[in-house]
């Protein structure tokens, strides 16, 4: 009886889904921290991202086309630098005209993936390039080796632990919707006339310690209206705080215990928690959306760089206010603009 019951229980596609999503995260997390690798946390926050409801099944065919993509976005941030990086002028305005052009394709359609993997390579390759273009291509080699990993244990879960459901099918039901030309057109430059002036401050000042603000804002700038910009600023933030509590409150515990199966067993509990949460609240998304936060932070102190996981909180939630506030400002003076006011849908 209790045989059947349980083979019941490994039946059920949610519960499936939530081990899956919880044991796979918890172990490439715990895999992460123990080796000597900067760019391991970046598998362990794909591979977490790439296992929550609402994501496709991964295939071989699937993987190939991602790390392309991804590839080809690297590729064309390499560029800019290697035409532009001697002549500052000819760097921001080539970089404006890319950062048009991506957030254009960002309201016609283009995958959110490969618009974020985008903004990522537009931004960081120039700055890195900044103070050595040899760290701007170690950047990129470590992070498609990072990207391309985490595809492929994603994918390997998937054949080994295949669940029927209708996760995916549901999140692709609610696609944001796809703008006209001329809507996009000026939602695009919008988005550029925020993000630019902030990326040439970074460059003019050597602020390479702060590349993930600007990469918040960029992020931050595919939503230019002002009421969408000011709910996602402050989603964003909330959600950050939710997933730095829960790394601040395991970093604690393990340095109660610091042991090395204590801490594999306490981050997959917390996952499981975690995908709980996440599975059967109604505001699940909002922990989901935190999941980065959670990993960053957690990775980042207990790791091989050390620190206390209070400072990295509260520096990244400062940090994450800051881009709120710029965000949210800068869509306000700019939409004062006659030319840039969106367009009533009634008139």
């Amino acid at each position: 009886m209790s045989t059947k019951a349980l083979s019941l229980r490994l039946a059920n596609p949610l519960k499936a889904h939530m081990l899956r999503f919880s044991l796979v995260s918890a172990l490439v997390l715990v895999l992460a921290v123990s080796l000597e690798w900067s760019m391991s946390f970046v598998t362990a926050i794909f591979t977490a991202q790439l296992l929550l409801p609402g994501k496709p099944p991964l295939n071989l065919a699937l993987i190939k086309t991602l790390a392309l993509a991804v590839l080809s976005c690297f590729l064309v941030g390499l560029g800019v630098v290697l035409i532009a990086q001697p002549y500052p002028l000819l760097l921001f305005i080539i970089l404006a005209w890319c950062l048009f052009f991506v957030f254009y394709r960002a309201s016609t359609g283009l995958n959110e993936l490969v618009v974020l993997f985008l903004l990522v390579a537009l931004i960081a390759l120039p700055m890195l390039a900044s103070a050595s273009r040899a760290a701007a291509s170690s950047f990129v080699v470590d992070f498609m080796l990072a990207f391309v990993l985490a595809l492929l244990i994603v994918a390997f879960v998937h054949w080994l632990i295949p669940v029927k459901d209708d996760f995916h099918q549901g999140a692709e039901k609610q696609q944001a919707p796809i703008l006209k030309h001329q809507d996009a057109c000026r939602q695009a430059v919008v988005s550029t006339i925020v993000i630019l002036p902030l990326i040439i401050y970074f460059f003019a000042f050597d602020k390479l310690s702060d590349l993930l603000v600007v990469i918040f804002v960029a992020i931050l700038a595919q939503n230019p209206e002002l009421t969408k910009g000011a709910k996602v600023s402050i989603g964003i933030i909330f959600t950050n705080i939710v997933g730095g509590l829960i790394a601040v409150l395991v970093f604690n515990l393990l340095v109660a215990a610091p042991q090395f199966s204590f801490m594999a067993l306490l981050i997959t509990l917390t996952f499981m928690l975690i995908a709980q949460a996440i599975y059967l609240h109604p505001k699940g998304a909002i922990v989901a959306a935190g999941l980065s936060a959670y990993i960053i932070i957690l990775g980042s102190t207990i790791g091989s760089d050390g620190g206390l996981a209070t400072t990295k909180f509260y520096a990244r939630i400062f940090q994450l206010s800051m881009v709120g506030l710029y965000v949210v400002g800068s869509f306000y003076l700019v939409h004062k603009l006659a030319w840039l006011k969106p367009v009533s849908p009634n008139s």
